[in-house]
C-alpha cells in the first residue's frame, strides 16, 4: 500500500495494511475501528481497488463500500488460511496414526513392510510404487530390502482393489500386512541386484544419503544426477527419494514414483514423505538394535551355558578321579580271579571263551581308570579301522545275561555289509554299555529294546529304541549334563561320557522320546574315508 508514510513497513508492499505487522497505524495505538475509519476507508489505494473491482466510475465512494470490500478480502484470506490449516492438521493426524501403528510392530521385517504399505496405500501417502534401501555400513552400499512394486498398471489396479475392498481402513491394512502386496518375483529379481555404492557418482539415491535431504526428480531422463542404468532397471521417468534418519545419521532411503497414474509428485508430497521417512528411520533403527541385542543375548546365554558346562565337567573330573581310585581297588582282584579261572578251563571248554571276554573287559576298564587317574578326563580315542556291527555283537553278548534278568527282549536289525569306521573299540563299547544301562533303567518291569544299524554315503547310524517310561521335554534338555540324573542310585555321568566320546569321534548323538511310550537314541559316525573331511 501507499498511504504516504514512507517509514511504515506497509509502504510500497503489495499487501493490504492489515496483513502487514507493525504498521504505523499500530504504532499510533489506534483501535481496530479507528484504523479502519481514519486510515483504511480514506486510503486512495484501497479506493482505487474498490472502484476497479466493482467497476465504479463515481469517485464519491462511501465508507460502507470500502468497508464491505475490506471485509470480503479479509474473509477470503481467513477462509484460505483455515483450509490450509485443516489440510496440514489432516496430514499430521495421518502421520501420527501411521507412526502409532508401526510402533506396535517390533520385528524389523514387519516394520519395513508396514512402512512401504503406508507409503503406497490409497488412504496413506498414495504413491504407486515404493522401494526401501538400507545402508550396509561395512560395504558402504545401499542394499534393497523391500519393495511394493506391482509389475504393471493392471496388476496394481487388481491388487489394490482387492486390498481396499477387504481392509476398510489404514489400521486394518497395516495390522494385517496382506500377502498381495509382497513384491512380484519378476520385480524382485531386478531390484535385488541393485546394490548402490554410497558415492556422489552413484546417482540420486546415494546423494539422498550423503546430503541427508529429499530429492524430487521431475525429469529422470535428462537429470544429470540420475544413474541411468538404475533408472532403466526401475522403469521410471520421474521419482522422488527421502532419507531414513536414525538418531545420528541416515540409515537408508525410500524411493517412490507414480509410474502407473503419472501423477506429478508435488512439493507437498515430498514434504509429507520426508516427514514420514524421518519417523520411519528411527523405528527401523530401533528394530535393528533390538534384533542385534537379541542376538547378543542369545550368544551370552550360550556362553553362560558353556561356562556352566565346563564348571560341571571340571567338578566331574575331580569326582571321577576319586571314583576311579575306588573302583580300581575292587577291579584288580576281579581281574586276577578271572585270569586264573580262564587258565583253569581247557581249550575245548566253551566257558573259556566267555571268561576271556571278562578278562578283556576288565583290562579295558583298568586302562580307562588309569587314564582317569592320570588326567581326570577321558583319554583321546585311539582310532582304528573297526566295524560297528562287530562291536555291537560283542557288547550284546556281554550284556545278554543282564537283559534276561531284567526281562528285556532285544530285537536286532544290523545292516549287512556295513562300511568300516575309524573308532576306539573300547570307547564305543563304553558308549553302547552306558546306553543299554540307561534303557534298562527305563524298563524296570521289562520291555523291548530294538537295536539297528544303517548307513548312507557319509555316516553309519546306530539306533537304540526302548519301550520305557520315556523322557519329558524339561528333562530332555539336561540329560547330557554332568551329574544330572533321575536315578537315585546313579551319579549322572553316563550320558555325559557318551556325548563326550561321540563328539571326540566327530559324530553326533540325538534323542527323541515320548513319555510312557519310549526313547530312541541315534548315533551317527563318519564312515572310513569321510572322517578327514568332517
Amino acid at each position: 500500500m501507499n498511504c504516504g508514510k514512507t517509514q511504515c513497513p506497509a509502504y510500497g508492499v503489495n499487501l493490504h495494511c492489515w496483513l502487514v505487522e507493525n504498521t504505523i497505524c499500530i504504532e499510533d495505538k489506534l483501535t481496530y475501528k479507528e484504523k479502519l475509519q481514519k486510515r483504511c476507508f480514506n486510503c486512495q489505494v484501497l479506493i482505487e481497488e474498490v472502484k476497479m473491482s466493482k467497476q465504479i466510475r463515481d469517485t464519491n465512494l462511501q465508507p460502507l463500500d470500502i468497508r464491505d470490500y475490506a471485509l470480503d478480502g479479509l474473509s477470503s484470506r481467513l477462509s484460505f488460511i483455515n483450509e490450509h490449516l485443516e489440510d496440514e492438521i489432516a496430514k499430521l493426524l495421518l502421520l501420527n496414526k501411521i507412526n502409532m501403528l508401526l510402533g506396535s510392530k517390533h520385528n524389523l521385517d514387519e516394520r519395513l513392510y508396514g512402512v512401504l504399505t503406508a507409503v503406497t496405500a490409497g488412504y496413506g501417502l498414495g504413491f504407486n510404487r515404493a522401494m526401501l534401501f538400507l545402508v550396509d555400513e561395512e560395504q558402504k552400499v545401499l542394499e534393497p530390502k523391500l519393495a511394493i512394486a506391482p509389475v504393471n498398471q493392471e496388476a496394481a489396479h487388481r491388487i489394490w482393489t482387492e486390498v481396499e475392498n477387504k481392509y476398510r481402513s489404514l489400521e486394518e491394512l497395516l495390522m494385517a500386512s496382506p500377502k498381495q502386496l509382497i513384491m512380484d518375483p519378476r520385480v524382485e529379481a531386478v531390484i535385488k541386484k541393485l546394490k548402490i555404492p554410497v558415492t556422489r557418482e552413484s546417482g540420486v539415491l546415494a546423494l539422498t544419503v550423503i546430503e541427508g535431504r529429499p530429492l524430487n526428480i521431475i525429469n529422470a531422463l535428462n537429470d544429470p544426477r540420475v544413474n541411468q542404468k538404475c533408472r532403466e532397471k526401475l522403469g521410471t521417468t520421474a521419482f522422488a527419494s527421502a532419507p531414513l534418519w536414525g538418531r545420528e545419521k541416515v540409515i537408508g532411503v525410500i524411493a517412490v514414483d507414480n509410474a502407473f497414474n503419472n501423477r506429478p509428485i508435488t512439493d507437498e508430497d515430498i514434504a509429507m514423505l520426508a516427514a514420514f521417512a524421518g519417523h520411519a528411520g528411527f523405528m527401523i533403527e530401533q528394530s535393528k538394535l533390538q534384533a542385534k541385542l537379541g542376538e547378543q543375548l542369545v550368544q551370552l546365554q550360550e556362553m553362560q551355558e558353556l561356562l556352566l558346562e565346563s564348571e560341571r565337567l571340571a567338578a566331574w573330573g575331580k569326582m571321577a578321579g576319586v571314583l576311579a581310585h575306588e573302583i580300581r581297588n575292587s577291579l584288580v582282584p576281579i581281574g586276577g580271579f578271572a585270569q586264573r579261572l580262564h587258565r583253569s578251563f581247557s581249550e575245548e571248554d566253551k566257558r573259556k571263551e566267555e571268561v576271556a571276554i571278562i578278562v578283556k573287559e576288565v583290562k579295558q576298564l583298568e586302562m580307562i581308570l588309569n587314564n582317569l587317574l592320570r588326567s581326570g578326563q577321558l583319554p583321546p580315542p585311539e582310532l582304528q579301522v573297526s566295524n560297528i556291527n562287530k562291536i555291537m555283537k560283542e557288547t550284546l553278548l556281554f550284556m545278554d545275561n543282564e537283559f534276561q534278568q531284567k526281562r528285556i527282549k532285544t530285537i536286532t536289525a544290523l545292516s549287512p555289509g556295513l562300511p568300516d569306521v575309524m573308532v576306539d573299540d573300547c570307547q564305543m563299547q563304553q558308549v553302547l554299555f552306558n546306553l543299554f544301562q540307561n534303557s534298562m533303567r527305563a524298563m524296570e518291569n521289562g520291555g523291548e529294546l530294538r537295536i539297528g544299524t544303517t548307513n548312507n554315503d557319509q555316516f553309519v547310524q546306530i539306533e537304540l529304541t526302548d519301550t520305557g517310561v520315556g523322557i519329558s521335554k524339561d528333562i530332555m534338555k539336561k540329560i547330557f549334563d554332568p551329574f544330572f540324573t533321575t536315578n537315585q542310585q546313579g551319579f549322572g555321568v553316563g550320558l555325559t561320557v557318551v556325548k563326550q566320546i561321540i563328539t571326540a569321534h566327530n559324530g553326533t548323538i540325538d534323542v527323541k522320546s515320548e513319555p510312557n511310550v519310549g526313547t530312541t537314541f541315534s548315533i551317527r559316525l563318519p564312515i572310513l574315508g569321510v572322517i578327514s573331511e568332517t
